[in-house]
């Protein structure tokens, strides 16, 4: 269904879904904890991949190699970035968490590079730089009265960033096992 688009509007779609669910998530956190925001939005992420699995047709076979890489994703992406990404948005705020957490764009890019063997052609580092430092500029603002965050909590989005390229890592792998995103996406 979605395998038609062209994948830059695949990733815009993505990035658009990824936007809007941040900004829900930061609504959320104002009257839930961070473990429970993260307990709906796992739920509600489970939902949607066990019915778009079914809409997809199914899987037939499922080799143990690949749900466990898949499973290693989710505990380590879904769940522990999610989670860390939340209690980020409370202690730096959501503009500013999401500066450090793009940086798992350069993580990933160098797991890929040093554990899957995959190469970057000049081009798509400087994309990926450029994405990278695109969404810096914009939420910088320089103003004098800006809120004093402590340097500590900004380890909380940048724990978020090696937890989201682990999770991609960890992706990559399970689908070379098992080539189903709703799959990955349900069984993470």
């Amino acid at each position: 269904m979605l395998d038609s688009l062209h994948p830059n509007l695949l990733g815009f779609i993505a990035a658009f879904f990824i936007a809007s669910a941040r900004t829900c998530y930061r609504g959320g956190l104002s009257s839930l904890t961070p473990a429970a925001t993260t307990l709906v939005s796992l739920s509600v992420n489970a939902v949607f991949a066990w019915v778009y699995y079914v809409l997809e047709g199914g899987w037939d076979d499922w080799p143990l190699r690949g749900v466990l890489w898949f499973m290693a994703a989710g505990a380590v992406g879904t769940l522990g970035a999610r989670y860390v990404s939340f209690v980020s948005i409370l202690k730096v705020g959501l503009a500013r968490g999401a500066i450090v957490i793009q940086t798992s764009l350069i993580w990933s890019a160098a797991m890929a590079v040093i554990f899957l063997g995959e190469t970057i052609s000049f081009g798509v580092g400087l994309g990926t730089l450029a994405i990278m430092f695109g969404s810096i500029l914009l939420v910088y603002r320089q103003e004098r009265a800006q809120k004093h965050i402590p340097l500590r909590n900004y380890l909380y989005p940048a724990l978020t960033a090696i937890c989201l390229a682990l999770s991609h890592l960890f992706l990559k792998s399970g689908f070379f096992w098992l080539p189903s995103a709703p799959v990955g996406m349900g069984v993470g």
